[in-house]
């Protein structure tokens, strides 16, 4: 995870968070300022951070659908293979709603 300031805008960020994810092997990345957090992974090409993130979420306006999304990434329900199955239908439906 790479933590910027609240007042700090994310996306001057993210190419930071892009060459620190295809240096490990991690399949989840997030870029967050404390309140807004944007959760990345390599749906699109592996080992290859994603150009937009596969969820995102603002504590100040909260959703229960993304509440359901975060509970995946807690250690008792943590499944890569679930959170990643969750993140293309995300993408999925993201997609979709810029077709529309």
């Amino acid at each position: 995870m790479k933590r910027k300031l609240l007042n700090k805008k994310l996306d001057n960020h993210k190419s930071q968070l892009f060459r620190y994810f295809v240096s490990t092997p991690a399949k989840f990345a997030i870029l967050t300022n404390g309140i807004e957090y944007r959760f990345y992974s390599d749906l699109d090409e592996a080992n290859k951070m994603d150009k937009d993130p596969f969820l995102t979420v603002n504590l100040l306006n909260l959703k229960d659908a993304q509440i359901s999304q975060l509970s995946k990434f807690q250690k008792s329900n943590f499944s890569i293979s679930d959170i990643l199955d969750s993140a293309s239908l995300l993408k999925l439906c993201q997609y979709l709603q810029r077709l529309y």
